[in-house]
């Protein structure tokens, strides 16, 4: 078994989380490529002093920079950002002395007739829009695992290092993050 088919037999392995994620798993197509030059790539290798550390900033590093996650940040997320899914919900609250929303009379007529409930008041169910779905978590999350695997991969080797199309995805990232609608403390809180 020559080196290559070690490495790709390593990588593809059933105890890396990435072959799930990258297209470097067992059911991929191999690439052609220029050949590499063996003593550059023995340089490069044996450079890799940080064993499992170094290896998972490698998968990240060309994960980001081979997955079009540069077009997806540039062209698709702000499409996204501009029309994100909601959902109306509804909260029962206590209004008055102005009426809003869907008044509930039979619970406003055992609050009077409590006492718990002042006449001026009335219980209603209020209607408001909700950004806190499925989908918008799952672009939160997305937005904040890549923010984490360029930190991480910043924190190894340096912000001033860091690839210029690494730079922008951070960059448009957080941006996306710092969305009224999705960032993270409003959908953890729930007040969308």
């Amino acid at each position: 078994m020559t080196k290559r088919d070690r490495w790709v037999a390593h990588l593809t392995s059933s105890h890396h989380v990435h072959r799930f994620l990258a297209r470097i798993g067992a059911a991929s197509d191999p690439a052609v490529a220029p050949a590499v030059n063996p003593d550059a790539l023995k340089a490069y290798l044996e450079s890799l002093r940080g064993g499992a550390a170094d290896e998972r900033i490698l998968l990240e590093v060309i994960e980001l920079l081979t997955q079009s996650y540069s077009r997806f940040c540039e062209d698709s997320l702000p499409k996204l950002l501009s029309a994100l899914a909601n959902r109306t919900e509804h909260n029962q609250e206590t209004v008055g002395p102005g009426l809003r929303g869907v008044i509930r009379w039979d619970l406003t007529k055992l609050g009077r007739i409590n006492r718990t409930l002042p006449s001026a008041r009335y219980v209603s169910n209020v209607q408001f829009r909700s950004f806190d779905t499925p989908e918008n978590q799952l672009l939160a999350w997305l937005m904040r695992d890549i923010e984490r695997a360029i930190a991480l991969i910043a924190r190894r080797i340096g912000t001033t290092r860091l690839h210029s199309t690494l730079k922008s995805i951070r960059n448009e990232s957080q941006a996306a993050l710092r969305h009224e609608l999705i960032s993270p403390q409003r959908l953890v809180r729930g007040e969308c």
